[in-house]
């Protein structure tokens, strides 16, 4: 892995390795090995030139971390598969389950650039097509799509917006991008839309990825990452924790009173939170690194929720979040691909008059059949289980190949 070097690093070259070789071996002359020879001793050990391109990044899929919060992710899922309604993998059809109360709702956002084109074409040899520069415009989507539904839409029945599309057609040079207030307002309106569908019988349990945009805190929500070591300054006023001594549960506001001498009304810190649960002796000499380990162990600090959670458990649905370097996981990132392709092809660089138009035509037009989503929720599903069997990346593709 050296060879692909790291942040501010060459990449590994034949030329490179060649002068190396022959400088720790001594040689000078005739004597030196050949930029031919060392590039064949590469391919006879399984080397071979690669070309960047976007792919499943497997160096991280069994890092301890990563494995931890693939079981998580399961287990998640596990808690709540009684209470879903979902498909048979077998014959693709809903199963029946009368204590349903939920669906699954897998949702991302993709960026589409007018002048992502088809890199292939027809030549005779006498005309090339011509490079263009830069991305073009750039259009920014946020869908929403269950293995119930399809992409998620309002009822035929609904009175005022009758088979309209959830989400979001973003145009970033003059609509910006995609943040988490709008975020927010998708995930509600696509909570609506499914009570429209279920006849007010069915909640979501939306998957999504851990981005910034899904995981931004409430202004007071318990977050670590926003406390100083000492007392106020500019850190948010929290809501009050809370921590056992013993079997008592003690309630510990994180701002000094209004009548406090020194920090009237000011958020207490990292330290002072530290020394009134743990004791003087427990954070003494601890820097900044160290009172935020002892407070991320605190049940308190680790249970606390997204802004996109707490809104969602209101509204009495779920949000679960993905696991790092698995898109295999997100059912809508298969989705995707679809959609990236037909634009591709619909797409003449250099030309972005009415791309935002041409985004929202393929997405409803991309031959995403409601049998062909359902396809990827049960792929998803199946590299999951795979995956919870202690199976490696190249083991269940090995295994899916042979199908």
């Amino acid at each position: 892995s050296k060879a692909i070097g790291g942040s501010g690093k060459q990449r590994l070259t034949v030329k490179e390795l060649t002068s190396w070789v022959n400088r720790e071996l001594e040689l000078e002359g005739d004597d030196k090995y050949a930029e031919r020879t060392v590039c064949g001793w590469l391919h006879f050990l399984g080397y071979n030139v690669e070309t960047v391109r976007k792919r499943l990044y497997v160096d991280g899929h069994e890092r301890p971390d990563v494995v931890a919060d693939r079981e998580r992710f399961g287990q998640e899922l596990d808690k709540v598969k009684p209470l879903l309604l979902t498909i048979d993998d077998e014959s693709l059809e809903i199963e029946p389950n009368p204590n349903a109360r939920y669906i699954l709702v897998s949702q991302d956002e993709k960026i589409h650039h007018s002048n992502d084109v088809q890199k292939r074409y027809w030549s005779n040899g006498e005309f090339t097509a011509p490079f263009h520069k830069g991305s073009g415009r750039t259009v920014m989507t946020s869908d929403f799509m269950s293995e119930i539904f399809g992409f998620i839409k309002y009822s035929e029945d609904d009175d005022v917006v009758p088979g309209e599309r959830v989400g979001s057609v973003l145009d970033v040079s003059t609509d910006g991008y995609y943040e988490n207030a709008q975020c927010r307002c998708d995930f509600a309106e696509c909570s609506e839309a499914v009570g429209t569908l279920g006849k007010g019988d069915l909640k979501c349990i939306f998957l999504t990825d851990n981005s910034p945009i899904h995981c931004k805190m409430a202004e007071d929500a318990l977050n670590i990452k926003a406390m100083n070591v000492k007392p106020g300054g500019q850190q948010p006023r929290m809501r009050p924790g809370w921590y056992w001594k013993g079997k008592k549960k003690i309630n510990q506001p994180m701002v000094f009173p209004a009548s406090h001498p020194v920090y009237p009304g000011q958020p207490k810190g990292l330290r002072q939170v530290v020394r009134e649960r743990f004791g003087e002796d427990a954070c003494r000499g601890l820097k900044h690194e160290g009172l935020v380990q002892l407070l991320s162990a605190c049940e308190d600090f680790r249970s606390q929720k997204t802004l996109l959670q707490e809104e969602a458990e209101a509204r009495g649905d779920k949000v679960i979040y993905g696991v790092k370097f698995h898109p295999e996981l997100a059912p809508i990132e298969a989705a995707y691909r679809s959609i990236a392709e037909r634009i591709r092809v619909s797409n003449t660089a250099g030309s972005s008059a009415g791309f935002k138009e041409r985004v929202e035509n393929v997405q409803d037009e991309s031959g995403l059949t409601l049998q062909l989503m359902r396809k990827f929720f049960r792929s998803s599903r199946e590299y999951l289980r795979h995956y919870r069997e202690g199976k490696s990346m190249k083991e269940i593709e090995s295994l899916r190949s042979q199908k």
